[in-house]
């Protein structure tokens, strides 16, 4: 990990393209795995899909993870802290650079935005914050960089440790 005054940057995680369109959830827990051994081991995402504990949180067919009670059940079985901004009101109690920074200070972050409000969501892995930009590994396209203002247009709930 790396801290300046302009940046924080913790390992750039691999990229992991999901499995399945649905399976954003899980290639991203998959690239967390790889770059934080408090994870204790890789955990692929077909092992994330197959994991017994998770399956009352996942749709039956596509395996698309309930962003309500799936986050949750990480959240409580890992140990995870779990921060929720804009729940439902685009721009409303967003999340500040800071914020963000401290987050960064203590763990990678998964962070959860909304695509479709109230239809589909979509799971990318914060690794790096700069003046302005938020550094994120997105299992569907690779690396990506967004500007906090547009972050702050997103509802997002994250997990870290």
């Amino acid at each position: 990990m790396s801290i300046t005054p302009d940046r924080i940057d913790r390992f750039r995680p691999p990229f992991i393209r999901q499995a399945d369109l649905n399976w954003c959830w899980a290639a991203t827990l998959e690239a967390w795995t790889r770059v934080d051994g408090r994870w204790g081991g890789v955990k692929t995402q077909q092992q994330w899909v197959a994991d017994p504990g998770l399956q009352p949180h996942l749709n039956p067919t596509s395996k698309a993870i309930n962003i309500r009670t799936g986050m949750l059940y990480l959240r409580g079985r890992f140990h995870l802290v779990g921060d929720a901004w804009n729940t439902g009101v685009a721009g409303v109690g967003a999340p500040s650079l800071s914020q963000l920074r401290n987050t960064l200070r203590q763990s990678h972050a998964l962070a959860v935005y909304q695509v479709v409000p109230g239809q589909a969501s979509h799971v990318v892995l914060i690794y790096s914050i700069g003046r302005t930009m938020v550094y994120y590994l997105d299992p569907f396209i690779g690396y990506r960089e967004s500007n906090i203002a547009d972050v702050a247009v997103s509802p997002l709930v994250m997990l870290h440790r």
